[in-house]
């Protein structure tokens, strides 16, 4: 009867040993779960800190390109105007020059004939 006695004090004392090791490992779990969680949740917090900064550096060159639309326009209408309305190279002033001698030399022999 005492090997009885004997097996069932070892059997306790197993089963005691597994609980605890149970016990032990479920704390372990549970402590690597909540280190997982806080890992997650730090991930998460960054990740939408980053698509947030990604967001306003998007918006920013959106304006940006919107502005380098503008500015573009208005050079290529001051390009027109400059074009349109372009300062007689040399030639072009020798020409004019010559047009208003001949003006001039026409008014002077048209008034030459009235006077007489």
């Amino acid at each position: 009867m005492e090997i009885i006695y004997i097996f069932f004090g070892i059997m306790i004392l197993v089963f005691i040993g597994i609980f605890v090791r149970l016990g032990s490992i479920l704390l372990q779990l549970q402590s690597n779960q909540e280190i997982n969680s806080a890992y997650n949740d730090d991930h998460h917090n960054q990740r939408g800190e980053l698509l947030q900064r990604q967001n306003d550096i998007l918006e920013q060159l959106a304006d940006d390109v919107q502005q380098l639309q503008t500015d573009v326009r208005d050079m290529k209408y001051v390009s027109d105007v400059f074009y349109k309305y372009k300062l007689p190279d040399e030639k072009e002033r020798e020409m004019l020059e010559q047009i208003e001698i001949d003006n001039e030399v026409f008014d002077g022999i048209s008034g030459a004939r009235k006077s007489t």
